[in-house]
This record gives C-alpha cells, sequence and structure tokens, in this order.
C-alpha cells in the first residue's frame, strides 16, 4: 500500500508595517477628500489611512509569527511626523495616488523595519522611501477632470497636524469588494 504525505501548506497573510495615525490626523485627512468628492476617485476610508513603512505582500502565516517575535528587536526612538502637502503619484500626466506628504525623522524606524525583515529574507527596498498617507486611487481621469485636480492640488496649502509616533504595527491586510480591511497583528513601542 502506498501512502502519500501531504505537507499542510501555510495559509497566506497580506501584510506590511506600518504607522498608524491620530483621529485627528484622519479628520484633516478626511476634510481633505470632501474638496475632490465631485472628482471620479476612490477615497480611502480614514480608518484605514496610515503611513506604509515596509510592504511585504503575501506572506507565510509560519513566516509572519517569526517576524512578530523578530520586530521586538527593533531599536529605534520615537518621533513626531508632520502631515503636510498634496500631490500624485507616479506623476501629474497619469495620476494614479493622490496623497498627503508626510515629514518627520523616519530614518532610525525605517532602517530598523528595513534590517529586521531582510534578515527575515524579505527582499530590500530599492526605490528611495517617501512617507505619505494615500487619500485616494485613481483609476481613470478625463483629462479635463484630470487638469482641474492638479490645479486644486497646487491650489490647496494643507495642513494636517502632527503627532507623536511612539509605536509601529505590523498590519493584516483584507482584500474585499468594499475595499482593503486592516487589522494589527503586532504592536512594537519605540524608545523615548
Amino acid at each position: 500500500m502506498v501512502t502519500h504525505l501531504i505537507k499542510r501548506r501555510d495559509r497566506m497573510i497580506r501584510c506590511f508595517v506600518a504607522v498608524n495615525l491620530n483621529d485627528e490626523i484622519k479628520k484633516e485627512l478626511e476634510k481633505l477628500q470632501k474638496r475632490f468628492e465631485d472628482l471620479p476617485l476612490k477615497f480611502v476610508k480614514p480608518e484605514s489611512m496610515h503611513i506604509t513603512l515596509k510592504f511585504l505582500g503575501e506572506v507565510e502565516e509560519s513566516r509572519v509569527r517569526r517576524l512578530m517575535e523578530k520586530m521586538e528587536e527593533i531599536r529605534a526612538r520615537s518621533f513626531t511626523l508632520r502631515v503636510e502637502g498634496l500631490g500624485v503619484f507616479p506623476n501629474e500626466r497619469v495620476p494614479r495616488v493622490l496623497w498627503a506628504g508626510v515629514s518627520g525623522d523616519f530614518r532610525e524606524v525605517y532602517h530598523e523595519v528595513e534590517r529586521i525583515t531582510s534578515e527575515l529574507g524579505f527582499p530590500k527596498e530599492k526605490r528611495a522611501f517617501h512617507p505619505h498617507v494615500t487619500i485616494a486611487r485613481i483609476k481613470y481621469l478625463s483629462p479635463s477632470e484630470r487638469d482641474e485636480m492638479i490645479g486644486r492640488i497646487k491650489g490647496i496649502s494643507f495642513e494636517g497636524g502632527e503627532m507623536r509616533v511612539e509605536s509601529i504595527e505590523l498590519m493584516k491586510s483584507t482584500l474585499l469588494r468594499t475595499g482593503a480591511v486592516y487589522e494589527p497583528l503586532k504592536s512594537v513601542r519605540l524608545h523615548d
């Protein structure tokens, strides 16, 4: 009699490491969204707004558990961030993302996240890190809608407020028809 051993495949979890925003900043970003609501944009729900430090994609559950343990090694100081300014990715000619800019000293926490994830075999980010908050995604704009949006962006001097970043989170992302739903898997406090 021949028996086949079937290795149980790990469940995959879509995840990323992020800074979650406080309610005051989310309220300011929601007010900002209203200034664009007549355009065909897919707005991010305020409760889902965050700053991605590292997108990991679909990850095996066992590897996520190792990452959660490894995150305890993060040695980065807390810092203050400011949400200000507006822009689009990848460019004004073919905008796909409307974002609010973020400033603050992310270097230490970003490098720590890169260090621990690369030690677990995740590829290092090749692109420069540009902290931002995604406000809306753009599938298609007519040339006149695009010009209208870019004109508004240039005419708005957005100040979304500032906050102290005292922790970072490993977030689980579940994609639904209504949009992504985020759930914290692990929170790590930053040092004073």
